[in-house]
């Protein structure tokens, strides 16, 4: 693994986090099908910013640039920057593929950043916020899959089937206690709302059962809630869950 330690000139000091703030890994593509790290410097720092916003830059051929210190709280996904490694990949993967070196590479990183931060979950910019970020041809499902060491895994799945999810669901409800979740909620509860989601045919932003409501989740949830005829308001309260669990 190639890393090319950046040294940028920053309009301030990024604020600073510990390692016990990192809960996930963020990944996001430049939407430019050709630029650099320097390019991303100069861009974050019209913006306003301190600079270059994401712990790590991947080149198309797989060289892998530093950003901000990964101590550094970045600039990269709204309400995720304290908590979020954030890692961005030169290309537009709305309207191209990602090379193999590049997929390569960025497999290996978010390997190196797990040995020492725990096995972060690994989340796409869109399943957080609303945006296309890191596009539809991005193949998150093909690195999820090479990370967790997971063969044969297709777009929108993360190795678990979905029956094998909702065999587990009615299980963990019991488990929880049952309460009103939202953006932002995380744990069991959110866990067990995913599988029944999963298990109806909501993908939940394609990342599976992981325990975080993001916006993927959010989607899902409303989708779930106008196809039978609830208040959409992504929401998840007495009416959804009863919905849900038949009652």
């Amino acid at each position: 693994m190639k890393i090319i330690k950046k040294i940028y000139q920053w309009a301030y000091a990024p604020a600073r986090r510990t390692a016990s703030d990192i809960k996930y890994i963020i990944l996001h593509h430049a939407a430019a099908e050709s630029c650099t790290a320097d390019d991303i410097h100069r861009w974050h720092l019209k913006n306003g910013w301190a600079g270059m916003g994401y712990n790590y830059f991947i080149a198309k051929d797989g060289t892998i640039y530093t950003g901000r210190d990964e101590l550094q709280c970045g600039a990269h996904t709204e309400d995720y920057n304290t908590s979020g490694m954030g890692i961005c990949c030169e290309g537009n993967y709305m309207v191209e593929t990602m090379p193999a070196a590049q997929k390569a590479a960025l497999i290996e990183l978010i390997k190196d950043i797990r040995k020492r931060y725990g096995n972060l979950p690994i989340k796409g910019h869109r399943d957080l916020n609303a945006t296309s970020c890191p596009g539809d041809n991005f193949p998150m499902a093909e690195i999820i899959a090479a990370v967790e060491g997971q063969a044969g895994a297709k777009p929108g799945q993360t190795g678990t089937k979905p029956e094998q999810e909702a065999n587990k669901t009615n299980q963990e409800v019991c488990e929880v206690k049952v309460r009103v979740l939202g953006m932002g909620d995380d744990g069991k509860a959110v866990r067990a709302l995913q599988r029944l989601l999963i298990s109806e045919g909501y993908n939940c932003g394609g990342f599976g059962a992981d325990g975080v409501f993001g916006a993927g989740t959010e989607r899902s949830v409303r989708a779930y809630q106008g196809a039978h005829g609830l208040a959409v308001d992504g929401i998840v309260g007495a009416k959804t869950w009863g919905c849900l669990l038949g009652c």
